[in-house]
C-alpha cells in the first residue's frame, strides 16, 4: 500500500511538473514571445521524449478507464430508469382490473 501511494505521489508530481511546463510554453506563445518548444519540451532528448510518451500513454489509459466506468454507470442508471416505469405499470394494472369488475348491489354476505 505504501509503495502504491508513493508511486501515485510520484506520478502526480511528474504530471504537475509537465502540465506546468506546457502551460508556461503556451502562455509565452500567446504573449507573442519566441519560444523554442522543442527545447522546452525536451524534443531530441530520448529520455525526456520517453517520459512524455509514458505520460501520454498513462493519460490515455486513465481516460479510457474513466470512460468505461462512466458508460457502465450510465448503463446502470438507464436500466434502473427503464425498469421503474415498468414496475409502476404492473402495479397500476391490477388496480384497474379490480375496478373494472362490476360491483354487486346485494348485501347477502354483509353480516
Amino acid at each position: 500500500m505504501i509503495a502504491l501511494r508513493n508511486s501515485f505521489d510520484r506520478y502526480m508530481r511528474q504530471s504537475e511538473a509537465r502540465i506546468t511546463s506546457l502551460r508556461e510554453v503556451v502562455e509565452k506563445i500567446q504573449r507573442g514571445e519566441t519560444v523554442d518548444v522543442e527545447q522546452a519540451l525536451g524534443t531530441g532528448d530520448p529520455e525526456r521524449e520517453a517520459d512524455w510518451e509514458e505520460m501520454l500513454k498513462a493519460i490515455e489509459r486513465d481516460e479510457a478507464s474513466r470512460k468505461v466506468k462512466r458508460e457502465k454507470s450510465e448503463r446502470t442508471e438507464s436500466s434502473t430508469v427503464t425498469t421503474a416505469p415498468v414496475a409502476e405499470v404492473q402495479k397500476t394494472e391490477p388496480a384497474q382490473a379490480a375496478s373494472a369488475k362490476p360491483k354487486s348491489g346485494s348485501l347477502k354476505n354483509f353480516f
